[in-house]
C-alpha cells in the first residue's frame, strides 16, 4: 500500500476486505492504512485507477469507495480513529458544498445514501448523527 508501487487497487481492496471478515479487531490498523491510502490514491476527477497510469475505471472506482466504507467502522469517521468528532467536522468542511469534479471534492465526505455528487448538508446529518460515536457503538 505504497504510492508509487506497482501494487494495483483491486490487491489493497481484497486484501482489505480479507482481513475485515478474517478478524476486523485485530487487523484494523491496517484496514484503516488500506482505507487512508485509497482516499490517497484518488484521481483529481473523483475516480480511481487501478494501477499507476491505468486510468480512471468505473470497476475500480466502485471497489474503492467499497473498500473505504468497510475501512470506515462510523459513517463520518474520516481520520480512521474509531470515532466522528471536531478533527473529521475539519476534513469534511475542505469540501463543504462541492460536486463531483469540483478541486476540492471527494467522495469519501459523501456520505448520505444514496450518494448525489455532492457534499451537502445531507451529508453533514449523517456525521450529526453518529457525532461521538465510537465504532463499538457508544
Amino acid at each position: 500500500m505504497e504510492e508509487g508501487t506497482d501494487e494495483t487497487l483491486q490487491e489493497t481492496v481484497y486484501a482489505l476486505m480479507a482481513l475485515n471478515e478474517f478478524d476486523r479487531s485485530a487487523y484494523i490498523a491496517a484496514i484503516s492504512d488500506a482505507g487512508i491510502f485509497l482516499q490517497i490514491v484518488q484521481l483529481a476527477n473523483g475516480g480511481w485507477e487501478n494501477y499507476a497510469a491505468g486510468g480512471e475505471n468505473n470497476k475500480f472506482t466502485g471497489e474503492a469507495l467499497s473498500g473505504i466504507t468497510i475501512a470506515v467502522s462510523v459513517p463520518g469517521d474520516f481520520d480512521m480513529d474509531g470515532h466522528v468528532d471536531l478533527a473529521d467536522y475539519a476534513f469534511f468542511g475542505l469540501s463543504w458544498l462541492t460536486e463531483a469534479g469540483d478541486p476540492q471534492w471527494f467522495a469519501g465526505y459523501d456520505i448520505a445514501k444514496p450518494h448525489d455528487g455532492v457534499i451537502d448538508e445531507r451529508d453533514l446529518a449523517v456525521i450529526m448523527d453518529n457525532w461521538l460515536v465510537n465504532g463499538n457503538g457508544h
